[in-house]
């Protein structure tokens, strides 16, 4: 399962969080493990949510998606260990982030960063089923009496022969291209770049071990480290705390190191790891109904 969604607020009962998409990821997951089955999925959100994420709206918005995704109990990732210890072998959340270097004069040159905001509503199954819409993983979208949503489901009718964790599978031809054309441009691989031919040809199939660990997982957790260390002020595993981020920006008010990194150290395309350590020490001190109005 491939998702891109904008939001991903689910399946936390102890904040009346009532749409049901995360208790279903988990059921799924759970079916596979117990089946031994080549089974996976990949989640795709943004950095943060839109605007400044140190304002109190914004990481209200940041605490229930973290609890949706691997806080307490209830969350997705704490739920996936229980039966499955190494949970990085069935799902990942991830994010697009994206790098440039400007000249500010002849002898200085500064590094910029931009999240690439998720914006689409999208999940692509098997290869073979799409659905895009208008809908997010949040409580606005999927409880039914508050946004108004549409979607498009896309199921093909023409198969073609592939492969999905390494064995002979009938996918979606439609379905599929689009699948692969949004991983290569996430991955950074280029079809006119010999070195990347052998990335390209793993990329048509998801989930196979190869692709998933030496591909996927290794360019994200290789490019979240490059953000990290080029840019520690921006969303990462060491910022646990509103309390931490004052102090971090003191430290580097005096002490930025700005000097580019060489050509071997810098990004391969948009694709990292959510920071799932990320403001981990925030609480929300009250919560109420209202809420609602944010997730």
């Amino acid at each position: 399962i491939f998702i891109e969604n904008q939001f991903f607020v689910s399946s936390v009962p102890s904040c009346d969080i009532r749409n049901q998409v995360a208790d279903k990821i988990v059921e799924r997951i759970k079916r596979a493990v117990e089946n031994c089955e080549p089974f996976r999925v990949v989640i795709i959100v943004p950095l943060h949510p839109a605007g400044k994420w140190s304002t109190k709206d914004t990481q209200r918005i940041i605490y229930f998606q973290y609890k949706t995704i691997c806080r307490g109990p209830e969350s997705i990732i704490e739920r996936v260990k229980k039966f499955c210890p190494d949970f990085e072998s069935r799902i990942g959340f991830f994010c697009l982030r994206q790098y440039a270097q400007m000249k500010k004069n002849t002898n200085e040159t500064i590094q910029k960063t931009e999240q690439i905001y998720i914006h689409s509503k999208l999940m692509i199954v098997d290869d073979r089923i799409a659905i895009i819409g208008s809908a997010n993983i949040n409580e606005r979208s999927l409880l039914g009496d508050r946004d108004s949503e549409i979607a498009v489901v896309i199921q093909d009718d023409e198969l073609i022969e592939s492969k999905m964790g390494g064995n002979f599978h009938l996918a979606g031809k439609k379905c599929q291209d689009l699948r692969i054309k949004l991983w290569k441009q996430y991955l950074g691989l280029n079809e006119l770049d010999p070195s990347d031919r052998e990335n390209i040809e793993m990329v048509q199939d998801p989930i196979s071990e190869k692709t998933w660990n030496e591909l996927w997982l290794q360019n994200a957790k290789r490019n979240a480290a490059f953000f990290q260390r080029q840019f520690p002020d921006q969303p990462n595993d060491n910022i646990k705390s509103n309390s931490q981020y004052g102090e971090l920006i003191k430290s580097l008010a005096a002490n930025r190191d700005t000097k580019p990194p060489n050509v071997n150290e810098l990004p391969k395309g948009w694709l990292c790891s959510l920071p799932l350590k990320f403001l981990e020490d925030l609480t929300i001190m009250s919560y109420s109904k209202a809420d609602h109005i944010f997730i």
